[in-house]
């Protein structure tokens, strides 16, 4: 972080500083940082795929964090299949 306080248009120091945050799983850092790191060099293909991975997992886990519930139950323990009337002439599978 000091590189980039003396000098701003520091790359390397925005590009170790955006690795180090994605080593540390913070992703949402690493894609601010790595966002700058493409203004400043449009053209480095290594910064863009950061971007995106960086990207790609602030989604993912945005994702988890909007599906996540808590103390449910899985479904499959919470059916009861011994309540289910299946006809005797159902020529289907069949659990035994």
């Amino acid at each position: 972080k000091e590189s980039i306080k003396l000098d701003p248009r520091y790359v390397k120091g925005y590009y170790r500083l955006g690795s180090a945050h994605m080593l540390l799983g913070h992703y949402k850092d690493a894609q601010k940082v790595f966002k700058r790191v493409t203004i400043l060099r449009p053209k480095d293909a290594s910064a863009r795929q950061k971007y995106k991975q960086c990207t790609a997992e602030v989604k993912r886990q945005a994702f988890e964090e909007a599906i996540k519930t808590e103390d449910a139950e899985p479904l499959c323990e919470t059916i009861d299949l011994n309540g289910f009337h299946v006809p005797d002439n159902y020529a289907g599978p069949r659990l035994d």
